[in-house]
């Protein structure tokens, strides 16, 4: 395989990688996805009680009942989840370090979309605890899950252009080698005239 082939080919899994679900899955690490995805699988099973060391104490006895009603906001067959949007911050006062977790995950179905919004804490090393979360339902496609697909177009959109261009210039560098190197090897190219 040529240089130019080999380079290609990097450039188009370099392509694959570049979307708002690789951006995600770069910025939050495993253990951030499966707690987001233990989060919806717990409490869609039903299993609530289970999420109560999942909680910061105060958020559990404000939470604990209305846990159940949000079961009822996800779609009644499997449906797929995904986690659209991750942000997170570091806090440091007086050497103690506080790390503060958003997830936005979408649950939905052919005909049932629900979005789940979790918000964490952790102080220290110690776990991330829930301070906030929301459970919204409903028939029609979410605005933020609308954002994120016409975000995540966008960046294959600019990655799909600047990969045009690279290649473009890989193209124009080879040819300038190429030429380069056949006007050394004929002394008479370029002056008007050539061998006969």
């Amino acid at each position: 395989m040529s240089r130019v082939h080999a380079l290609f080919l990097v450039l188009l899994a370099f392509l694959g990688a570049c979307s708002m679900r690789s951006a995600i899955d770069a910025f939050s690490s495993p253990e951030d996805r499966a707690f987001a995805q233990n989060f919806i699988d717990r409490l869609r099973s039903g299993d609530t009680k289970s999420l109560e060391v999942s909680f910061e104490p105060q958020v559990w006895r404000e939470s604990a009942s209305q846990l159940g009603q949000a079961r009822r906001l996800f779609p009644s067959g499997r449906g797929t989840t995904e986690l659209i949007g991750f942000q997170f911050s570091t806090n440091m006062t007086n050497g103690a370090t506080r790390r503060t977790k958003d997830y936005t995950l979408v649950t939905h179905d052919d005909a049932h979309w629900t979005t789940t919004v979790l918000r964490t804490q952790s102080e220290g090393n110690g776990p991330q605890r829930i301070i906030g979360w929301n459970v919204n339902g409903g028939s029609e496609m979410p605005a933020a899950y609308r954002q994120f697909q016409t975000m995540d177009n966008m960046a294959r959109g600019f990655w799909i252009g600047g990969l045009v261009v690279i290649v473009f210039i890989v193209g124009l560098v080879i040819f300038l080698i190429r030429r380069s190197r056949r006007r050394r090897r004929d002394p008479l190219m370029g002056q008007g005239g050539g061998t006969s």
